[in-house]
């Protein structure tokens, strides 16, 4: 009797677990079925895209901006935010120099209507050393970098959400700035630079030059011919100027210089005192306001 007893609890504990074993495959081909007829899909493992860029840094002397290539693989950062990030890392060729001052943090960096707009922690400005050729290269090392991307075509920097009047000493941050193909080029020119360029090009007879060096406002209708006949009339005597002192004085954006300079001709020398030149910022060079020009007092 106990041996029967016993075969029939074997025998029951055989049924209960082909059941089970039942039930789990039957459950197992409904999940599948399920699978297989929903529209879930399964996301792969991410993978990024391999995309070159230009970013571009300062040369040894930090006086105009070389390029550098590099690809990178591209995960779900923004092609902005990867231009920042490797322009804050610095260069790898070795012979260049980096443009952002050290441990400035990006806060943000959004692009909208075709404007990129780069928002720095206060280190922008705290950490940065140079002078203006250093000030011009940190500025367009970020716009040309960014300016690269086919969708951008200016740049606005802020510093912790502010619009500087001055960065360093005389470029303003209130302005988005356009590209800057000359500085890629050659250095770029200071305010002072800009002026001892148009005495010289005055000197020279090159009034061509010195023409191009000033900025026309459409209302004033002053083509080339008539800048020339009016210096050659005035100036045709001159062979040199030297600049003896100048102040220079930042206001929105526009330069104001005060000069102290000499004229020599061929028969004396004629010293002004306070000649004032206006400059203005446009597409990455000083030029001169054609209608603000003040030659300043002629001094016995």
């Amino acid at each position: 009797m106990i041996n029967v007893k016993k075969n029939l609890f074997i025998i029951l504990m055989l049924l209960v677990i082909i059941l089970l074993l039942f039930i789990r495959c039957v459950d197992n081909r409904y999940i599948n079925n399920n699978l297989q007829n929903s529209d879930i899909e399964i996301a792969p493992f991410p993978e990024g895209t391999l995309e070159e860029y230009v970013i571009y840094f300062a040369n040894s002397n930090r006086e105009h901006l070389v390029k550098e290539i590099r690809t990178i693989e591209r995960m779900n950062e923004s092609r902005e935010e990867i231009i920042m990030r490797e322009l804050m890392k610095g260069p790898i060729d070795s012979s260049l120099r980096a443009t952002i001052p050290p441990r400035v943090r990006m806060y943000s960096i959004t692009t909208a209507d075709g404007i990129t707009y780069v928002n720095f922690s206060k280190e922008f400005v705290t950490k940065f050393s140079g002078e203006e050729m250093q000030e011009a290269t940190t500025i367009y090392s970020i716009v040309n970098s960014l300016t690269e991307l086919s969708h951008v075509n200016k740049v606005n920097i802020l510093v912790e959400g502010e619009r500087l009047d001055v960065y360093n000493k005389l470029m303003s941050l209130k302005e988005a700035y356009s590209r800057n193909e000359k500085i890629i080029m050659g250095s770029f020119m200071s305010p002072a630079e800009v002026i001892k360029q148009y005495f010289n090009y005055i000197a020279n007879k090159d009034y061509r030059r010195a023409y191009d060096l000033l900025y026309r406002p459409l209302d004033i209708n002053i083509d080339y011919s008539m800048y020339y006949h009016l210096l050659r009339t005035s100036k045709g005597d001159v062979i040199d100027y030297t600049i003896r002192y100048y102040s220079v004085n930042q206001v929105n954006g526009t330069i104001t210089m005060l000069v102290d300079y000499e004229e020599i001709t061929e028969d004396e020398t004629r010293y002004y005192k306070n000649g004032k030149f206006k400059l203005k910022n446009e597409f990455g060079e000083w030029k001169i306001l054609l209608d603000e020009i003040e030659v300043g007092e002629i001094q016995e």
